[in-house]
């Protein structure tokens, strides 16, 4: 089992409200890789959201969830966009508060996103619905100059999995899934279940470790 494979706390994993500082408290201190967050503008503000708000104030900022982040040491924030057009901002909030090594990036970007990434050196995890239809999907990221996909984890098929180590999966909540993706070795798994994710993770670490010479 690779135990390299990253492990994202889903937003709202473990029973926690989406979107929120208290579940983000909650998550942080679990000992995932990431957290995941839902990003939007509303009102001139970045917030924590899934769907559009009625105003930024019924949300959480995301400078609130940054600073939770960067309170704890190593842990790095998935930014699902929804919205394309945000990574430049973002990344200059980020920096603001020396949070900007933690950012990678998933969701809606844009050409200026991706542009804004590769000048700061950040990551994209490119979604394929950003790929153009038809395309072989790890070939479609390459040729737009990245390496890692985002994907649901039901469309990964046996051919993908001979390059594990390029695929983001979501959202992985049953164990023997887990278990099949940490065998494979991918390069991370999103999941609303960390805790369990985290436990068969280092149960794989550990195996590792007894039977090495």
């Amino acid at each position: 089992m690779n135990t390299r494979t990253m492990i994202t706390a889903h937003s709202g994993a473990e029973d926690t409200q989406d979107n929120t500082l208290e579940s983000l408290r909650a998550l942080a201190a679990l000992g995932a890789d990431a957290v995941e967050v839902d990003v939007r503008r509303a009102d001139g503000r970045l917030v924590l959201s899934h769907d559009a708000p009625g105003s930024a104030g019924d949300c959480d900022s995301l400078e609130d969830c940054l600073r939770i982040v960067v309170a704890q040491e190593g842990l790095r924030v998935n930014i699902d966009l929804k919205q394309p057009g945000m990574v430049r901002e973002i990344a200059a909030l980020a920096r603001t508060l020396g949070a900007e090594e933690r950012l990678l990036f998933t969701g809606d970007v844009n050409a200026d996103d991706m542009a804004c990434a590769k000048e700061r050196g950040l990551e994209i995890w490119l979604n394929d619905s950003c790929l153009p239809g038809g395309a072989d999907l790890l070939e479609g990221v390459t040729a737009v100059g990245w390496r890692v996909l985002n994907v649901c984890f039901r469309d990964v098929d046996a051919a993908m999995l001979d390059q594990a180590d390029r695929l983001s999966v979501w959202t992985v909540n049953e164990e023997n899934d887990l278990r099949r993706f940490l065998a494979a070795g991918v390069k991370n798994i999103t999941t609303r279940r960390p805790r369990l994710a985290l436990r068969l993770k280092n149960e794989g670490s550990e195996s590792e470790r007894t039977v090495k010479p």
